[in-house]
């Protein structure tokens, strides 16, 4: 994968040491200002327009999938609990037991990279194959 800029080239591992990239070679818009990464800080409220479309989402879904999460950050956290209170199968899938394993219709507990393509039925794909296995046949 190529990173987002060559300054970060060999980074992001969680062996590798802490890159020292100084201020200049970070991304900028064209004004000169460091572009923001497309994520929620700790702290930050989820823009309202998207917290209205993941409710229609929730409302509309038949089937909802928990797949590899603590279940201890909200507002995502809250999500499970408020699709199994509609009536909803919620599938927990999971190395460990999760908060809201407790309202999950279905609890598997396991890696979800080995586990998913298991229960999806695409274990024989060659490149489903290659990723559970990490590229080892």
């Amino acid at each position: 994968m190529q990173p987002l800029v060559p300054a970060l080239t060999g980074t992001g591992h969680p062996d590798s040491p802490a890159a020292a990239i100084p201020v200049e070679n970070l991304p900028h818009d064209a004004f000169g200002q460091l572009l923001r990464p497309g994520v929620v800080w700790f702290n930050e409220s989820l823009d309202s327009g998207v917290l209205d479309k993941i409710e229609a989402v929730l409302n509309a879904t038949d089937l909802f999938l928990v797949i590899g999460t603590s279940a201890n950050v909200y507002p995502a956290a809250g999500y499970a609990p408020v699709v199994a209170g509609r009536g909803v199968p919620v599938v927990e899938i999971n190395l460990e037991l999760t908060g809201n394993s407790s309202v999950c219709t279905l609890t598997i507990q396991g890696k979800t990279g080995r586990l998913l393509p298991q229960l999806l039925g695409v274990t024989d794909e060659p490149d489903v194959a290659a990723a559970v296995t990490g590229g080892k046949q």
